[in-house]
């Protein structure tokens, strides 16, 4: 998983995370409260336990997630999210085989 955050956001409880993730990578998240993940660059499908609907987002769209259970992001291409690092408390990404 390749993140990155500015040196003084991360000195903030709800400094950006932002994920990297190839087409077809798979980014599972627990969040412990709602949070907010924005696609920055590429497009990605957000789906998550609770919520009947799928979510398809965009650059530049955002999409609040909140239930408590699991949300796989899974990249249909090159793509960047950004969520609040101290909103989530277990994350991990797959690559796609």
């Amino acid at each position: 998983m390749n993140t990155n955050h500015t040196p003084s956001a991360a000195s903030h409880s709800n400094a950006p995370l932002r994920v990297v993730l190839a087409a077809g990578d798979l980014l599972r998240l627990t969040p412990l409260r709602p949070v907010t993940v924005t696609c920055l660059h590429g497009t990605c499908w957000l789906t998550q336990e609770g919520d009947a609907l799928d979510h398809l987002l965009g650059a530049g769209m955002a999409h609040q997630v909140t239930t408590r259970g699991l949300t796989i992001i899974q990249a249909f291409n090159d793509c960047i999210v950004e969520l609040p690092v101290d909103a989530v408390q277990q994350s991990r990404r797959a690559t796609a085989a």
